[in-house]
């Protein structure tokens, strides 16, 4: 089974999903698709899941999975599953309420940093701290 954790497309809402079609000659799997990361906050990934999740129930061969049984089911069936992964915490705007939400619209998987630092960790385009030791 094909399984790629971590696809990415531009990060707009008129970004063209089709390509996920690319997939389908594996004979079923799992794609997950990043809908944002710092520095896209709550209401650009809230707008990215709308239009990705709307694209993505159009294109033939793929089809949105909420469950690991739905994964089962598409990937028997020959067709490409689609989650939602975030690259870090900043799209949840600092509230751990959002994650109920974001899994709700299908995140499966969240990173807690990428390239910037937040409150979760240190990211690894930021610039390193130094600590007193004295």
């Amino acid at each position: 089974m094909l399984w790629d954790q971590h696809a990415c497309v531009e990060l707009v809402e008129h970004a063209d999903l089709a390509e996920l079609g690319r997939y389908r000659p594996a004979g079923g799997g799992l794609v997950s698709l990043n809908v944002g990361y710092a520095p896209h906050g709550p209401e650009l990934t809230a707008s990215l899941l709308r239009s990705f999740r709307a694209q993505v129930e159009r294109i033939d061969g793929v089809a949105l999975a909420a469950t690991v049984d739905d994964v089962d089911r598409i990937a028997a069936a020959g067709d490409t599953a689609v989650v939602f992964d975030l690259e870090d915490c900043a799209p949840l705007g600092g509230d751990l309420d959002a994650v109920a939400r974001l899994v709700a619209q299908g995140v499966r998987t969240l990173a807690p940093t990428y390239n910037h630092a937040n409150a979760a960790g240190g990211g690894s385009a930021s610039a390193p701290t130094s600590r007193s030791t004295g």
